[in-house]
């Protein structure tokens, strides 16, 4: 898996740190099947707070959720 971080490109061992100190203000965990308007609250929320970085596909323990459809999670972003 690999996901656009500004200008850096992120991997999954890049995503360990943020599952293992678990969700917090800037970090927070989305199951796959999120609702559209729960995403779009959490993204706009970290917006206006400085930012943060919202992991789709994963448990609220943070566990990865196996196998996620990307385009589908995409959608739920754009």
């Amino acid at each position: 898996m690999t996901m656009r971080l500004r200008n850096r490109t992120m991997h999954a061992d890049d995503l360990q740190p943020y599952l293992a100190g678990g969700p917090s203000e800037r970090v927070a965990y989305l199951p796959a099947k999120s609702a559209r308007q729960t995403v779009a609250e959490t993204l706009a929320a970290m917006a206006n707070a400085g930012g943060g970085i919202a992991i789709l596909g994963v448990t609220a323990k943070g566990t990865p959720q196996g196998t996620v459809d990307g385009a589908a999670l995409r959608d739920l972003v754009v």
